[in-house]
């Protein structure tokens, strides 16, 4: 809706209706072209109801009478601080020339039917702290007093102009956002026309994010789609992201190649004003079928492989590594690779051995024999979103609620996390999809009898879902559960509060994974109903 006055002076037979904005075509206001002029739109008197007539003079008498009530009223923010954007993008029409520090009150229906001005792009870079908290526009803003807090919010400098705050009367000597003020059980004085909860819950400080991507051949589309993912979380301050983008050409980086990326690495960081950003390491190759070490380029036609630290480290260089580690508040692996990275253990050990020499604070991988980039990646950004708006998050809750939402992509792969617990205790656990009638609680079973697994149906007795008991088949030798009798779910897997999914320490030691045989031994020998052998 475009606020605007209508004056009729055409003649008797028409009306005209002039509007105080931007120009208008078929009928619409183009709020977004600055160099269109005002339009008067000519229409017939008889169009114009008497209705309309006496609005349009209502508007102007109401309009004369803020006017005289705002060349009385008291300064109200004459020692606000408010800080002036260098250059105003609002888009609003100037329907007033009444400032805000001449007005008692602004109409929040008045306000909400204007046109919002339209947000800076990312090109348009803009120092940190110059945009507004709550919807991320730049404008007129006011800082909280709180001293430990950095919550910046959009006010209405005039009226027509976007704010997210409208100013009643306050205390111009002290100004506190609506989120101290809520914390501390205090009455929010001023009216609000931005969503409540942004305000209330959501982290004002823009994250500052480091990324190294590393990827093998020509596969460009999951490196893309991170960096555009973790590029649009900084979208309010651009200078807060910064991208490093690693070849894997089967060689180690030239010294003068390390020398450079540390040097920008290094004044970014002191750019970020004592901020510490989450650095993320995206690995996105092959793995070697024969060892498990991840593949980083070519030596003719064969392909050259090591183990992950050897990889980055080479590659990326220690020494920023290094200042990384000592700059950086989270630093990770996320691992786009196939199974044989993890499920052989020798490389596996290598993998945890970065977490438990605190080399880095997590790894994220995959432990299925195939992985699927198209099915993992949308998990992956959203449980990276998650660590980053919440620094303090566990990390390991942020993997569940990530994967456990549905069907994909545990059914193809499970997920497999090395991270440190509350008790500052490495753990390595697998999450798993669990198939009713085939991967009970997320294993692999085999046949007690013969040895099968592909051929093993399996069948869940209890209704819960976070637990119960199963019966097995085998197709091949015919063996199945006796009559009356159930293998319970067993001590040491936990469900993972999806419908299907659950979780265990990683890798499964192999007496644990042969569970169904065991259990089948231990019935034969005792004859006890539901034993559970941990």
């Amino acid at each position: 809706m475009v606020l605007c006055h209508a004056s009729i002076t055409a003649p008797p037979s028409s009306a005209a209706i002039r509007v105080c904005g931007r120009g208008m075509a078929d009928g619409h206001a183009d709020l977004n072209d600055p160099t269109e002029d005002p339009v008067t739109v000519s229409l017939p008197l008889r169009e114009m109801s008497s209705s309309a007539r006496a609005a349009a003079g209502l508007k102007r008498a109401k309009k004369s009478k803020q006017d005289s009530t705002a060349r009385s009223a008291p300064a109200l923010c004459a020692t606000l601080q408010v800080i002036e954007n260098e250059e105003p993008v609002s888009s609003a029409p100037d329907i007033s020339e009444m400032p805000l520090e001449r007005a008692e009150m602004l109409d929040a229906s008045m306000i909400s039917s204007i046109h919002k001005p339209g947000i800076l792009s990312s090109g348009n870079a803009s120092e940190c702290g110059k945009r507004c908290s709550s919807c991320t526009d730049t404008g007129n803003l006011i800082m909280c007093s709180t001293p430990a807090c950095s919550n910046m919010i959009c006010i209405q400098a005039k009226l027509g102009e976007h704010g997210c705050l409208v100013v009643n009367a306050f205390d111009p000597k002290a100004f506190y956002c609506p989120k101290c003020l809520f914390k501390a059980k205090k009455t929010i004085p001023y009216q609000l026309t931005s969503y409540t909860t942004t305000f209330l819950h959501h982290s004002s400080e823009v994250p500052a994010i480091v990324l190294f991507t590393m990827v093998y051949g020509e596969k460009e589309r999951p490196k893309k789609m991170i960096k555009i993912h973790l590029e649009e979380k900084c979208h309010a301050s651009p200078h807060s992201f910064k991208h490093f983008d690693i070849s894997m050409n089967g060689v180690q980086a030239h010294p003068s190649t390390l020398t450079k990326r540390l040097n920008q690495f290094n004044e970014w960081v002191a750019s970020l004003n004592e901020r510490r950003p989450t650095a993320l390491v995206f690995v996105d190759t092959h793995s070697n079928s024969i060892g498990g070490g991840i593949v980083f380029g070519t030596n003719g036609h064969r392909m050259v492989s090591s183990d992950v630290e050897n990889v980055v480290n080479g590659l990326m260089g220690k020494a920023i590594h290094t200042a990384m580690r000592g700059a950086c508040r989270r630093i990770g692996i996320l691992m786009l690779t196939c199974g044989p990275s993890f499920t052989f253990l020798s490389h596996f050990q290598k993998i945890r051995g970065l977490v438990e020499r605190r080399a880095y604070d997590f790894v994220l991988g995959f432990s299925g024999d195939a992985v699927i980039p198209a099915l993992v990646i949308p998990y992956m950004l959203i449980f990276t979103h998650s660590i980053i708006v919440s620094p303090d998050i566990d990390i390991w809750a942020a993997l569940l609620d990530t994967f456990c939402r549905g069907r994909n992509p545990l059914s193809d792969t499970p997920a497999v996390l090395i991270f440190r617990d509350e008790k500052d205790e490495v753990q390595a656990l697998e999450v798993a999809y669990s198939v009713p009638n085939k991967r009970m609680w997320g294993l692999d079973h085999k046949c007690p009898q013969c040895g099968s697994g592909i051929n093993l149906e399996s069948t869940k007795t209890a209704k819960n879902t976070g637990g119960g008991c199963a019966k097995f088949a085998c197709h091949n030798c015919g063996w199945k559960t006796p009559p009356g009798i159930t293998v319970p779910q067993p001590s040491w897997v936990t469900w993972g509060k999806g419908t299907h999914c659950y979780y265990h320490p990683y890798p499964i030691p192999e007496e644990q994974g042969r569970y169904l045989e065991r259990w089948w031994a231990c019935q034969q020998a005792a004859g006890n109903d539901r034993m559970d052998i941990g």
